[in-house]
C-alpha cells in the first residue's frame, strides 16, 4: 500500500514518523513537504469550499498520483486531489477537516477520519493562561505602554495595574470532560467498539485511567466524549473505615448531603430525538420518554435514555446554539424524598441558594433539587423515580402541559435553568425567544 504524508510548516512530514515506522515494512511512505501556510488562492468551486489551507492545491495533485492514502494536516484535498489518484482513505491530522472536501469525498467513496479534540489540552492551558492575565492586569498594563504611557520610578505608582492575586480564585473551565460507561462484560465491550467504529465514532484506546482500566474513547453525534470500559479497581476502604455491613463500601458517616451515587448526566444536542436514538441503535440503550415542543409536535426538546432500570441516566437536552459537547447538569441519588427534603436544608443552611426545587418530574417520577457548586456548574439531588426492566419499552411521549418537567403542573422552569456549560454568550432576546419555543420556562 502506498502512503503519501504531506507536512507543513506547523506540522512537519517528520512529526507523522514515529507512528509510520510502527507500520514497518507494511505500507510504501512517500512524503512532501509544504513550506509555507500560506495557501494558493482557490482556482476551483472545490477548493474555493476548503475553509482554510497551506500550499498550491496543483502541487498536492501532482504528488499524490499513484497513492491509496494520502496523509495531511494543513494541505488542500480538493475533488481535483481525490481524483487524481485511486484514495481508499483520506487522514487530517487535525480537530475538523476544513481543508479537505468531505462532501467530494463522500461522492466518491472515500473514507475521511480526522483527530477530534486532538488540541483539547492545549486550548484549555491557554484559557487558563488568559484568565491569569487578566487576572493580574496584563492587558490593560500593555495597553497603557502601547499608548505611550511611562514606566513609574516607584511600584505604588503602577498599583492600577496590581490586579488580583490569583491564589485566592477558584480558576477551572466549567464544561463536560468525558462520561464514563461499563460494559455488561469483556465480551460486550468488544461489541460495542465494533459497532462505534463501524459508525465512524471511535477514537482511540485508552490505557488506563483513575478507577478503572483499559477504556474505548469515542464520540456521540452531539460532540460529548465519552469512555467505555470493563475492568474496574474495587475500593478498599482506609483502616478504622471498614463497614460492619460486608455489602457496602465503607462505614457510613453522614455529612452534608451524603447522597449515595451518581444517578445521571444531561447533555445537549441540537438534535435530541436523533441523539437518544443513536445511542439506543449503536449502543443499547433503551429510549424511555421524550417531550415536544407545543407548537413543533415532532420536535422533542428533551429524551431521556437508560442502560439500566432507572428511568434514565442519560438526558439529551435541546441546544440552540452551534457549540458542540455542552452539558446542563449531572445528578446525585439520595435514597428517598425525606433526605432530599434534608439536603434542601443543608443547602440553605449553608448559604447555597436553590436553583430549581423541590419538586417531582412528571419525566421519570422522580423528586428534584437543583443547585450550582462553587464554579457554576448545576448539580442535581433525584430520590424515587420508577424502574424499568422491559426489555421492548416503547418511548413515551409527553407535553409540557401534561406535567413533563413540573408533575404537579403549577409552575415551569426558571430561566436560568435554560443555561447550560461551557457558558455561550448569546443576546438575550435569542435566548429568551429559545425557552418561549420549549414551553418549559416562566
Amino acid at each position: 500500500m502506498r502512503v503519501l504524508v504531506v507536512g507543513d510548516p506547523y506540522m512537519p512530514v517528520s512529526a507523522f514518523g514515529p507512528a509510520l515506522a510502527s507500520l514497518d515494512r507494511q505500507v510504501s511512505v512517500s512524503t512532501m513537504q509544504i513550506d509555507s501556510m500560506t495557501g494558493a488562492p482557490p482556482r476551483t468551486a472545490s477548493e474555493r469550499r476548503l475553509a482554510e489551507y497551506a500550499g498550491d492545491p496543483a502541487d498536492v495533485v501532482r504528488a499524490v498520483a499513484g497513492h491509496e492514502v494520502l496523509i495531511v494536516h494543513g494541505a488542500p484535498v480538493s475533488s481535483e486531489v481525490l481524483e487524481a489518484a485511486p484514495l481508499r482513505l483520506v487522514c487530517c491530522a487535525r480537530g475538523g477537516p476544513v481543508n479537505v472536501d468531505v462532501a467530494a469525498a463522500t461522492e466518491l467513496g472515500i473514507p475521511v477520519v480526522n483527530t477530534p479534540g486532538k488540541n483539547a489540552e492545549a486550548v484549555a492551558e491557554l484559557t487558563i493562561a488568559f484568565a491569569l492575565l487578566l487576572i493580574r492586569g496584563v492587558p490593560r498594563a500593555s495597553r497603557h505602554l502601547l499608548d505611550g504611557g511611562g514606566v513609574p520610578e516607584s511600584v505604588f505608582e503602577g498599583r492600577e495595574f496590581f490586579g488580583r492575586e490569583a491564589p485566592s480564585m477558584t480558576m477551572g473551565l466549567v464544561g463536560l470532560g468525558h462520561v464514563g460507561w461499563r460494559a455488561a462484560g469483556p465480551e460486550e465491550l468488544e461489541t460495542a467498539v465494533e459497532r462505534l467504529s463501524a459508525a465512524g465514532a471511535g477514537e482511540a484506546w485508552v490505557e488506563s485511567s483513575v478507577g478503572h482500566g483499559r477504556a474505548f474513547r469515542y464520540r456521540a453525534p452531539g460532540g460529548h466524549l465519552h469512555e467505555m470500559f470493563w475492568e474496574v479497581e474495587r475500593y478498599s476502604p482506609p483502616p478504622g473505615m471498614e463497614s460492619p455491613f460486608p455489602n457496602r463500601p465503607q462505614r457510613y458517616i453522614p455529612r452534608g448531603v451524603a447522597a449515595r451515587c451518581i444517578d445521571h448526566v444531561t447533555i445537549t444536542a441540537a438534535n435530541p430525538r436523533g441523539d437518544a436514538e443513536w445511542y439506543r441503535d449503536i449502543l443499547g440503550h433503551r429510549f424511555m420518554e421524550y417531550t415536544v415542543i407545543p407548537d413543533r409536535p415532532d420536535f422533542p426538546v428533551f429524551c431521556m435514555t437508560t442502560v439500566c432500570e432507572r428511568s434514565h441516566d442519560l438526558g439529551i437536552v435541546w441546544d440552540p446554539t452551534p457549540v458542540p459537547g455542552r452539558v446542563n447538569h449531572f445528578a446525585y441519588f439520595v435514597d428517598s424524598r425525606e433526605e432530599l427534603l434534608r439536603a434542601a436544608d443543608v443547602f440553605l443552611n449553608r448559604d447555597v441558594a436553590i436553583e430549581f426545587g423541590p419538586g417531582r418530574h412528571g419525566m421519570g417520577e422522580q423528586d428534584y433539587l437543583y443547585v450550582r457548586d462553587p464554579s457554576g456548574m448545576r448539580v442535581e439531588i433525584n430520590a424515587g423515580g420508577y424502574r424499568n426492566y422491559e426489555p421492548d419499552w416503547e418511548p413515551v411521549r409527553f407535553e409540557p402541559q401534561q406535567g413533563s418537567n413540573v408533575f404537579y403542573k403549577n409552575l415551569a422552569m426558571p430561566p436560568s435553568m435554560f443555561e447550560s456549560f461551557p457558558a455561550v454568550g448569546a443576546p438575550p432576546e435569542d435566548d429568551r425567544e429559545a425557552q418561549d419555543k420549549t414551553g418549559l420556562f416562566v
